[in-house]
């Protein structure tokens, strides 16, 4: 499997250590404000401390299992499960999916493999810690006029469309009306 995955397990006071010390998915954009926008999810370990990032939103999915002095993390579940994660089952969780069709937090199939909560920062150094950013909240606008809300919205627009200029210059986005 291709997967993005790293183990690391901590045997007699020391990490032993499988698979990628380092993982960038996704993109991640710096804004002019020193906070950080994109869809994207990433890790390091730094030999004593694995630190995983995720953006606002959590839409860029990453998983991770951590028990007995071992810790994994993959951008997929299957991976983690070949790895050695436990198969056994979350019951209550898969009660929540099959009634509406999606898990909810951290919940997956199974009981020790976990989704990053949007908008966290984990760390393990031979034990777990989460920290939340907070849920992204929208900001409120004063009421404005209907030109003056149609000139906002070309204006952001365009911002939107400069911070991710195509990557190459003969660059085609096929459009359709329906």
């Amino acid at each position: 499997m291709n997967d993005s995955f790293l183990s690391i397990r901590s045997v007699s006071g020391k990490f032993v250590v499988r698979g990628q010390p380092a993982c960038a998915l996704g993109h991640r954009l710096e804004r002019s404000d020193g906070a950080v926008d994109g869809i994207y999810a990433n890790w390091t370990w730094d030999g004593s401390c694995l630190t995983a990032r995720n953006d606002r939103y959590g839409m860029f999915p990453i998983y991770y299992t951590c028990r007995d002095g071992e810790f994994a993390i993959s951008s997929s579940i299957p991976r983690l499960l070949e790895a050695g994660a436990s198969c056994a089952l979350d019951e209550p969780a898969l009660s929540v999916f099959f009634r509406l069709g999606f898990f909810i937090g951290d919940d997956t199939p199974f009981r020790d493999i976990r989704a990053l909560p949007p908008n966290t920062t984990l760390r393990w150094n031979g034990r777990l810690q989460l920290e939340s950013g907070g849920r992204a909240l929208g900001r409120t606008q004063p009421p404005m006029s209907r030109d003056t809300a149609l000139d906002t919205y070309i204006a952001l627009f365009r911002q939107s469309i400069k911070r991710r200029p195509p990557p190459e210059p003969d660059f085609t986005v096929p459009l359709s009306g329906g």
